[in-house]
């Protein structure tokens, strides 16, 4: 599934961080892979400018192949962590 964060500006040095999800993710930067993750932490650096920021997510087959029903997916809303 792909969700839109809209245009946002970002700073050098800042990134994304989705502190409650489990599963594959990938992040866009006006429709340009930035960084793509599978296991905690879910961080990654944006290219600093105004972007279209966009999140790919993907179950893993986790859940399928240990039998048992791991929550998954976005639990709670990604951050942008601003660097200080």
């Amino acid at each position: 599934v792909e969700y839109e964060l809209g245009e946002i500006s970002i700073d050098d040095g800042d990134y994304l961080e989705m502190p409650e999800f489990s599963g594959i993710a990938e992040v866009l930067a006006d429709g340009t892979p930035v960084g793509k993750c599978a296991f905690a932490p879910y961080r990654f650096a944006l290219p600093a400018g105004k972007h279209a920021i966009s999140l790919r997510c993907w179950n893993s087959m986790g859940n399928l192949f240990e039998r048992y029903a791991a929550i998954s997916g976005i639990t709670a809303p990604p951050v942008i962590t601003r660097k200080k």
